[in-house]
């Protein structure tokens, strides 16, 4: 049984390596040749993407998207992984349908969300912002193309979430309270508006 728990482990492990070896592998791409119609579909398809989540969200510049594709790639790596994980004890407890909803201010707030949730084992149900409907939907279907797996793993969402047991949200101070409602019979993290200063020179 540990046996097939830490295969599945390492098999969640080593699809997300390979997603960041893309990640990494799409931005110097897009860097050198910002053309389309490589070698690799996926370039293609994530172009693609990229263009549509800036018309959705005008803050997604490419620019922007890029910085954070690379910042994950930078992170999705298999010795930064398993340091990570190596602080837990992952397999001891059951399964659990983890809602997830996600902000929209920033490109792929909310991956790391989505990365706790699938790598340890759980499964997702995604609520995207209506400001970011395109990256994460496709990252998953990345990650879905090399281990099938996941298909069962992560589901995306636009109505309302009934079921699940455990719920991760991220909004403003308003919408933190009507979360803190409706979610109050279910164990949840609500993250509420957060304030920083930036001196530009």
């Amino acid at each position: 049984m540990q046996a097939n728990i830490m295969s599945g482990i390492d098999s969640r492990i080593q699809a997300f390596v390979k997603l960041g070896s893309f990640l990494r592998e799409f931005v110097t791409y897009t860097a050198e040749d910002p053309v389309s119609g490589s070698k690799n579909p996926w370039y293609e398809r994530m172009n693609a993407c990229l263009e549509q989540a800036e018309m959705q969200n005008a803050w997604f510049t490419k620019s922007n998207t890029l910085f954070a594709l690379n910042a994950w790639g930078e992170l999705l790596k298999e010795s930064s992984i398993k340091n990570w994980l190596g602080s837990y004890e992952l397999g001891r407890s059951k399964s659990n349908k983890v809602a997830i909803i996600s902000a929209g201010n920033v490109p792929l707030v909310g991956f790391h969300d989505l990365l706790c949730a699938l790598i340890t084992g759980n499964k997702a149900v995604v609520k995207c912002s209506s400001k970011d409907r395109m990256l994460l939907p496709t990252l998953v279907e990345y990650l879905i193309d090399v281990d099938p797996d996941m298909a069962d793993q992560c589901e995306f969402t636009e109505g309302v979430l009934k079921e699940f047991d455990v719920v991760i949200a991220t909004g403003s101070n308003n919408t933190a309270r009507y979360f803190e409602y409706y979610f109050r019979t279910k164990p949840h993290r609500i993250r509420k508006n957060r304030n920083s200063v930036g001196v530009l020179t």
